[in-house]
């Protein structure tokens, strides 16, 4: 039996002579069929519309309607963080008297902190508490996990954070970090800070901590934050003696700030 290339039709000619007209005859419907093709890239319709993060995306779209944008954070950051508004003033450009942009940030058209969303939000009469419940995860962090030792332990923190560390690895096999409290210069009081806009000051009091822990992801909801939770409030030193007094979240740190870029910086 002949192979469908070596065919010929009773006018002689091969079959892959018709199979490259029939292509001849298709290829000019496909190109117009593709120049019509149009590509959705907008995540939001892959999920279903009470989906949690296609809400939060979209409430993001809401706030930072811009494109351009980039959100920017930094070590030791936190809602109480005074370098917040020393970032924002930096980066905002101020209006000279003419009504015109006096070129300090040309780039930059807008800056948002968390603290401008949460003040929106407590005008829609959100309490403070909720809005921060609510910006968890997009720019305020879910926090590290904080330690608080007894009275008696405090002079023996380093003795502790060593004895902690090494039971997390032993006992779960991770490797943690310890933070210490990182404490901010003290607020500037001269006029021309009392003249400064107050949604940038710290909300609200943070709980005292000797030191924290946090590890490469600790926030993808493995449990091991209740693992590491258990196994340090239940931590036992050689003498017998139990240091950790509280381990505890505390939603707040780090944050990110919303940089909104203007049209000069394409």
């Amino acid at each position: 039996m002949k192979h469908f290339f070596e065919r010929r039709d009773y006018w002689g000619n091969h079959s892959a002579l018709w199979v490259l007209v029939g292509m001849a005859f298709i290829l000019p419907m496909s190109l117009a069929a593709l120049r019509s093709l149009e590509i959705d890239n907008d995540i939001t319709g892959w999920l279903p519309q009470n989906d949690p993060q296609a809400m939060t995306f979209q409430w993001y779209q809401e706030v930072f309607p811009s494109d351009d944008q980039i959100l920017v954070s930094w070590d030791h950051s936190s809602l109480g963080d005074p370098r917040i508004a020393e970032f924002k003033r930096r980066l905002s450009s101020q209006v000279d008297g003419n009504g015109l942009p006096d070129g300090q940030a040309p780039y930059v058209k807008n800056v948002l902190g968390p603290h401008d969303v949460i003040q929106r939000m407590k005008k829609g009469h959100v309490s403070e508490q909720d809005a921060i419940k609510q910006l968890t995860g997009v720019l305020i962090g879910e926090g590290s996990l904080k330690i608080q030792l007894e009275s008696s332990a405090t002079s023996s923190s380093e003795t502790v954070q060593a004895a902690l560390t090494r039971q997390v690895r032993k006992q779960l096999g991770l490797n943690v970090d310890v933070e210490e409290p990182h404490h901010f210069p003290q607020a500037d009081n001269s006029p021309e800070a009392d003249d400064d806009d107050d949604t940038e000051r710290p909300l609200y009091d943070r709980k005292p901590f000797d030191f924290a822990l946090h590890w490469t992801g600790m926030h993808e909801k493995t449990g091991r934050i209740d693992e590491v939770r258990d196994l340090a409030s239940n931590l036992t030193l050689p003498d017998g003696s139990q240091p950790v007094a509280e381990v505890f979240q505390e939603a707040g740190d780090p944050i990110a700030l919303g940089v909104v870029l203007s049209e000069a910086h394409h």
